[in-house]
C-alpha cells in the first residue's frame, strides 16, 4: 500500500511540533501566546488595508494560522515552502 505524501507532510509537521514542545495551531486560543512550528503554504505583502506588511499562512499539520509582521516591506527568507519555527500572540 502507498501513502498520501500530504498526509505524511501533515504527520511530519504534527511530530515535529510535539518533539520540540510547540503548540498545536488546533489547540490555540484567542490571546494566548504561542510557539509554533509549521510549513509557510503562502506570503505576500499586505495593502494599505492592514497597516502595510507581510502575511504568510502557517500550516503545523492541524491547521493553519495567518503570520502577519506589521510595517514590514519585505522579509528575507519568508516565502512559500519554508518551515518556520515563530512565537508571537494568536489575534
Amino acid at each position: 500500500m502507498t501513502e498520501d505524501p500530504e498526509q505524511l507532510d501533515v504527520e511530519q509537521l504534527s511530530d515535529e511540533a510535539a518533539s520540540t514542545g510547540a503548540q498545536r495551531a488546533i489547540d490555540c486560543q484567542r490571546g494566548q501566546e504561542v510557539t509554533m512550528i509549521g510549513t509557510l503554504r503562502s506570503s505576500c505583502r499586505c495593502t494599505r488595508r492592514c497597516a502595510g506588511g507581510v502575511k504568510a499562512e502557517l500550516f503545523d499539520g492541524t491547521d493553519s494560522v495567518m503570520l502577519v509582521w506589521l510595517g514590514q516591506r519585505r522579509i528575507p527568507g519568508i516565502e512559500s515552502g519554508r518551515t518556520l519555527k515563530v512565537h508571537g500572540r494568536v489575534g
